[in-house]
């Protein structure tokens, strides 16, 4: 009963503090935005523009301030302005990628010989100019730089997911580090040096987003010919499991943080809170099993049966339910 109390009251003041945090942040995001393209006088495309702001803008109040408040502390403006500068990399680097406007050596040489790239378009001076200023403030540039080239090199195999022929463990991997490699990045930005035990969790909640990306993303994963453990598929009930495990790995590295009762808790639910989405994704898609086993040809389903409307309300009564279950470990 006292949890659910505790449980009660986080996520009301955690839902109007994420409300009226993302509004300011997204205001704050389009004019700084601005302001760096008009010194570089040139402006992004309104996909890319918006893709950084609205990343930003939802990541700050529910991620980097659950981190910052389990230390008693506020995500501070410099904090802030590195995590923006960091979505301007990661957006802009996806398209490098998805767009193919940069070879293989030019990739490389825009990545870890940025001040003699010679950069021609907005996109490339950009990432040039966000990529230097993050390696500027971080205290662990060795350790930075070893994270980067590790998310480089996966960044580079998960080309790998356009081959039909690639397994499910190489899925996995690329899966996996992709998504904790990046994740693991943003512990570098704060001014107060991440413990061991926090990386670790920036890397394990990065690995669970990266996937919960990939379920929301099944239907143009599918028409790109990308091939995911989502798009891979074959029984939900497997997948459920597989899914409620990783969620189950990453509460239990949340539970060994020493830290007062409180602030654990709103920590846990915070992070249950993430880690649901993918839930909910995967209740939606057990609607279209084949049979009472589980099995599901995910290639057959229309766009609207895997799209996920989190305003409906069986969808956030849904999400609370599994945020209750996992934050109370």
């Amino acid at each position: 009963m006292v949890y659910f109390f505790q449980f009660s009251w986080t996520i009301i003041l955690k839902a109007l503090y994420i409300i009226s945090a993302r509004k300011k942040e997204k205001a704050w995001a389009i004019t700084y935005l601005k302001n760096l393209q008009h010194q570089y006088q040139a402006q992004l495309d309104g996909f890319t523009f918006y893709k950084i702001v609205d990343s930003y803008a939802i990541f700050t109040p529910v991620i980097c301030d659950a981190f910052s408040l389990l230390n008693a502390r506020k995500t501070n403006r410099n904090e802030r302005i590195r995590i923006l500068h960091y979505f301007i990399c990661s957006s802009i680097f996806d398209n490098f990628i998805d767009w193919n406007l940069l070879g293989e050596e030019e990739l490389y040489k825009i990545s870890f010989q940025p001040e003699t790239y010679a950069a021609q378009s907005i996109s490339e001076k950009l990432f040039i100019g966000s990529h230097l200023f993050l390696k500027s403030c971080v205290k662990k540039t060795n350790e930075y730089i070893e994270v980067t080239h590790k998310l480089f090199d996966i960044q580079q195999q998960s080309a790998q997911q356009f081959n039909a022929n690639i397994s499910e463990k190489e899925i996995e991997s690329i899966t996996l580090k992709k998504g904790g490699f990046s994740l693991l990045l943003c512990s570098f930005y704060f001014d107060r040096e991440a413990s061991v035990l926090e990386k670790n969790c920036w890397y394990a909640l990065g690995e669970i987003i990266q996937l919960t990306n990939d379920l929301y993303d099944i239907y143009k994963d599918l028409q790109n010919g990308s091939h995911t453990l989502a798009t891979r598929m074959k029984n939900i009930f497997v997948f459920e499991v597989y899914f409620k495990n990783l969620i189950n790995q990453f509460m239990q590295v949340v539970q060994n943080f020493a830290k007062p009762s409180k602030k654990k808790i709103q920590f846990a639910v915070s992070m249950a809170g993430v880690s649901a989405f993918g839930l909910i994704a995967i209740n939606q898609l057990k609607n279209y099993k084949n049979d009472e086993n589980g099995s599901v040809d995910i290639k057959r389903l229309n766009r609207k049966d895997i799209i996920v409307d989190m305003e409906k309300l069986p969808n956030i009564i849904k999400w609370l339910y599994f945020v209750y279950k996992y934050g109370k470990q």
